[in-house]
């Protein structure tokens, strides 16, 4: 027998009918216009903050940079502080001392530039150590925050 090849013709309707058009705009598109015309605005600022000159482009780059050396230097300073909070943290578990041989936090003042320090403040506590150096890491935190946001703009 004779291969037979059946063909079916199948009629496929289109279910996504255009809606009707009318003069007015829907939401979503009214929605995402204004959507466009915040990110256009947002990019002119961003546009009118860069300089136009060569000269003012190098100097803006400077200051870039010297944003980044500012951030760095923070950041190997919070590093530094938690670094000795987490051993006073370690040292508080271990025993409860009201002082301690290990830590001592010194406030001292120079007069001037040639001068020996002289001490104002030692404080042995390692607690109000630790409670010190949390609120000194926040500020800094904060600080490198907004070098972050300066770099970035």
């Amino acid at each position: 027998m004779k291969n037979q090849t059946k063909s079916k013709v199948m009629e496929v309707s289109k279910t996504n009918e255009q809606p009707k058009k009318s003069g007015k705009p829907t939401i979503t598109q009214t929605n995402e216009v204004e959507k466009l015309k915040k990110e256009i605005e947002k990019l002119k600022s961003q546009l009118d903050l860069q300089p136009e000159s060569l000269e003012e482009k190098i100097k803006f780059f400077q200051q870039k940079q010297e944003m980044i050396k500012r951030l760095r230097l923070l950041n190997d300073y919070a590093e530094n502080l938690l670094n000795v909070q987490e051993q006073i943290n370690e040292s508080l578990k271990e025993n409860d001392v009201f002082l301690s041989d290990h830590f001592q936090l010194k406030i001292q003042y120079k007069q001037n530039s040639y001068g020996s320090p002289k001490d104002v403040l030692t404080i042995a506590h390692p607690k109000l150590i630790g409670d010190v150096l949390g609120f000194a890491i926040g500020k800094i935190q904060d600080k490198r925050t907004e070098i972050q946001n300066q770099i970035n703009a």
